[in-house]
């Protein structure tokens, strides 16, 4: 099993200071509700072929918008609901991967919006 990741600091995309990314980084991070959701339903009707599914695709989707800690706390629900680990250990690894996911929210969402309007503000005087 995976050690147990915490730390409480807000997580901020590693292509956040990356301007060219400040607005796919703001999308991946808008659609964080409905992921949330759709892995909340599935936890909660005990679905773990659909907790897999959910969380293979956040992994490549965080490993892809540079979010390490997001992307290794999906590959961990994954193989647990892969391995139809018991409940409750599911139901823990589920709720650290959205604690991380809200937090990149937290910070991405900041940190993106400045980003893009510095972007926006150095084209509109160029």
């Amino acid at each position: 099993m995976a050690e147990k990741r915490t730390n409480p600091q807000p997580r901020v995309s590693e292509l956040a200071s990356d301007p060219d990314f400040a607005e796919l980084l703001a999308a991946f991070l808008s659609e964080m509700p409905k992921r949330i959701s759709a892995l909340e339903t599935a936890l909660t009707a005990s679905d773990l072929g659909t907790l897999a599914r959910l969380t293979h695709q956040l992994k490549g989707l965080a490993g892809g918008y540079g979010y390490p800690t997001i992307m290794e706390a999906a590959s961990d629900v994954e193989q647990s609901a892969k391995a139809q680990a018991a409940l409750d250990v599911v139901r823990n690894q589920v709720n650290a991967l959205v604690d991380l996911y809200r937090r990149a929210g937290a910070a991405g969402f900041t940190k993106t919006t400045e980003t893009a309007s510095q972007t926006g503000a150095a084209e509109n005087t160029g």
